[in-house]
């Protein structure tokens, strides 16, 4: 389609997937998810072609088969989970083995049926579909299957397998470097410590020295103070006198004042 209309790039994410609504596609879902990127199970029709009856003639006998123990409930209401459950459980793993990243969901009546909605958490569906009025219901059922199951995919979840116990080669090596990193952290504590040595030791010859210049400025002023109190003590203060006689050239007279 980019190719046909020129464009490289779209403004938007576009998955290209397909429904699963028959039981063959259901079964061979790892090699639809080789080009699918989402799978979305049309169960009112999966319903129909897994059980074998239409859903249009159904009414007539389902009741019935629900009275009598056939079926638990109206399966078009209610997924039937032993045989349209088993097939949505098989596509949902095969899927993700084959595109781990696959979204996956349901459309039909079931997305708005609590018991149903419980089945599609357990088997890890990212989503589901229903009519509008359902959607509260829909949202409810999901909320109280995560409470009850926890992350969904509690059927589909495969377990890890177990570690493989390391060689001999590769446990010496992990030896050796376990040691290697023990000795370096050694050299490096050693080093640190020695770094923090030599910091300490420049403080405190810092600090004492401060103390040192501190006394010796204060024993200076001190000093400097006595021997300028003692000098003042020895100076005599000296009185200017002004006499009454005139210059010695004009002899006596009146002293002119100034």
């Amino acid at each position: 389609i980019k190719a046909e209309k020129g464009v490289t790039a779209l403004p938007f994410p576009l998955l290209i997937g397909t429904m699963i609504e028959v039981p063959r596609g259901a079964l061979t879902a790892d090699e639809v998810a080789a080009e699918a990127e989402f799978f979305s199970f049309g169960t009112n029709d999966l319903t129909q072609m897994g059980c074998g009856f239409s859903r249009d003639d159904a009414g007539v006998f389902l009741k019935q088969y629900v009275d009598e123990g056939i079926c638990d409930a109206d399966p078009f209401q209610t997924l039937d989970r032993a045989g349209v459950g088993e097939l949505v459980r098989i596509a949902v793993t095969k899927g993700r083995q084959a595109r781990p990243n696959i979204k996956l969901g349901i459309c039909g009546e079931h997305g708005g049926d609590p018991a149903s909605v419980e089945f599609f958490h357990m088997v890890g569906l990212n989503y589901v579909s229903c009519s509008p009025f359902r959607v509260p219901v829909a949202r409810l059922a999901a909320a109280q299957a995560a409470i009850k199951h926890g992350p969904p995919g509690a059927l589909t979840r495969t377990a890890k397998p177990p570690a493989k116990k390391p060689g001999k080669k590769q446990a010496v090596k992990k030896a050796v470097k376990k040691a290697a990193k023990k000795v370096a952290s050694k050299k490096a504590a050693k080093k640190a410590a020695k770094k923090a040595g030599k910091k300490a030791a420049r403080k405190a010859v810092k600090k004492v020295a401060k103390k040192v210049a501190k006394k010796t400025v204060k024993k200076t002023v001190k000093k400097s103070t006595k021997k300028v109190a003692k000098k003042s003590k020895t100076l005599r203060p000296v009185r200017r006198s002004f006499s009454g006689a005139g210059s010695s050239k004009s002899g006596g007279g009146k002293a002119r004042r100034r």
